[in-house]
């Protein structure tokens, strides 16, 4: 098994993910098909683990206060619902607007994410969270429980490790990631800021 990969990743402000790796040693000749697969496994959980903590972190979780929504409060919760596109969601709350879980629908799947948040004077922090997967059709039936440690990098609490177990399609993973040299700008002038 070849393990010498470093990855570097960029983030965007609209949440999209750029994965790239390089290889700290030569890549033995039989081994350059599995560390492709490996690479583009990678690249996919970390665009889907960045899609979902940007969700809560960067951008807000809810939709646009002229857009078509319902909210109602039952049991001391606030149950908010609204579509966008096919997709149907519903995400409950606490009255602090603590998100307690968020549920997504549409004809190709069904998806649920329970989040882990911490409450602080600058606002909540996704600290880590549950979450199923389940397509209408083929594989991909997926459940995990992630965890996150942070980092402060230029004022901005960012991920420092991700710990992450899951089950797909019945088989078990675990995986343990570790974030360090970031580097940060600032999107509107593109002025690089101080990093770790």
């Amino acid at each position: 098994m070849f393990n010498g990969l470093i990855y570097s990743l960029s983030l965007k402000p609209d949440g999209s993910v750029k994965v790239e790796h390089q290889a700290s040693v030569p890549i033995p000749g039989n081994q350059e098909e599995n560390v492709r697969k490996i690479s583009g496994g990678m690249e996919q959980m970390l665009s889907g683990f960045f899609a979902t903590w940007n969700f809560f972190m960067f951008n807000s979780p809810f939709p646009d206060v002229e857009s078509e929504y319902q909210l109602q409060e039952a049991d001391g919760k606030y149950l908010l619902t609204y579509n966008e596109g096919e997709t149907s969601v519903s995400t409950t709350m606490t009255k602090e607007f603590a998100i307690l879980q968020v549920e997504v629908s549409s004809q190709t799947f069904k998806a649920s994410i329970k989040p882990q948040q911490l409450k602080t004077p600058k606002g909540y922090i996704l600290m880590g969270y549950q979450g199923t997967f389940d397509p209408a059709t083929g594989p991909g039936k997926t459940s995990l429980d992630l965890q996150l440690d942070y980092q402060e990098v230029s004022g901005l609490q960012l991920p420092r490790k991700l710990k992450l177990d899951a089950i797909s399609d019945g088989v078990p993973a675990q995986l343990e990631l570790q974030f360090s040299q970031y580097h940060v700008e600032l999107a509107d002038s593109g002025l690089p800021r101080k990093s770790n």
